[in-house]
């Protein structure tokens, strides 16, 4: 089965949903097939129900990752393309690592097709496509239908992911949705499905959509990382403290108190040292030049992207 190919660029992702050789009119039935997601079980959390975890961060220095599995319900075997986009409108959960699950819905020996993810840090969506069409170049041409890997659409998954919960986040609950709709911006894809007819035509259309899934944070961090000197702000001054305290530890002087420890430690690699202090000195430079996540969000991602 082909590898999942980790990154593509968003104009590739867009083009499923206006390609101008698909139409976009109903195809006079009623059939749609559904998307589902799937909370799977996992040591650092609590599924109270298919559609809610709840995540304690009481005591924690690390982040917790919530693993979802998406599925396809259909009975048609007459899909071409499956786009699902995914959507969490709060920064504080993060949608990333999308994986090719082994064995996947779709069995690649007997219809060969394209699978594609990437994730728009952005907007705090995922975008992934199943495919027919050839590398592709042209959707629009997408190939025979693609062909289930067990006895139904559903018997495995299309795609796995992780919410990432930051240590710091607040308590609250936040929703992670399928994308139906443009929220964001007026070419932002949306989860669509592709139905291959008999007479070589196609049909695009937007599939039923399971519930949101909703994972419910408490014991939330009561401190700010990277704030080491704790006057509101994550800055310079921070980094100097951070390049002093660990010089100071070269001499045998333990400096900092075992909560500026916790917000030194801005990567998490349980240390303090250079490494934190230049990370907080070029989130710094870029605060300067406009609107910024707050810094424990925005390090994640600077993480995620180095």
């Amino acid at each position: 089965m082909k590898k999942l190919i980790s990154i593509l660029c968003a104009a590739l992702m867009t083009a499923a949903a206006v390609s101008p050789a698909y139409s976009t009119a109903e195809s006079g039935s009623t059939y749609l097939p559904t998307l589902n997601l799937k909370i799977e079980e996992g040591a650092d959390y609590t599924i109270t129900d298919s559609t809610h975890v709840e995540v304690d961060l009481s005591g924690r220095v690390t982040p917790v990752s919530v693993d979802i599995s998406v599925y396809l319900d259909d009975t048609s075997a007459s899909l071409c393309n499956v786009s699902p986009k995914l959507k969490c409108k709060d920064n504080h959960v993060r949608l990333s690592s999308p994986a090719d699950p082994e064995p996947c819905a779709f069995d690649s020996t007997a219809q060969p097709f394209g699978c594609y993810t990437s994730a728009a840090m952005k907007y705090n969506t995922l975008n992934v496509m199943y495919t027919t069409a050839v590398g592709m170049v042209d959707i629009s041409k997408a190939g025979k239908p693609l062909v289930w890997t067990g006895d139904t659409s559903d018997a495995y998954p299309l795609i796995t992911f992780k919410a990432t919960i930051s240590q710091f986040t607040p308590d609250g609950d936040y929703e992670i949705y399928f994308l139906t709709e443009k929220e964001d911006d007026p070419d932002q894809p949306i989860t669509q499905v592709t139905f291959y007819n008999e007479d070589g035509t196609r049909t695009i259309v937007t599939p039923n959509v399971s519930s949101p899934i909703t994972i419910s944070v408490k014991g939330g961090s009561d401190y700010t990382l990277g704030d080491v000197n704790s006057d509101g702000m994550v800055d310079s001054a921070d980094s100097s403290l951070i390049l002093y305290a660990n010089a100071q530890l070269a001499n045998g002087n333990d400096e900092f108190t075992a909560l500026q420890k916790l917000q030194a430690d801005v990567n998490g690699d349980g240390m303090y040292d250079s490494i934190d202090a230049s990370t907080i000195l070029i989130y710094n430079a870029q605060a300067t030049e406009g609107d910024i996540l707050p810094f424990y969000l925005w390090e994640r991602d600077f993480e995620l992207t180095k």
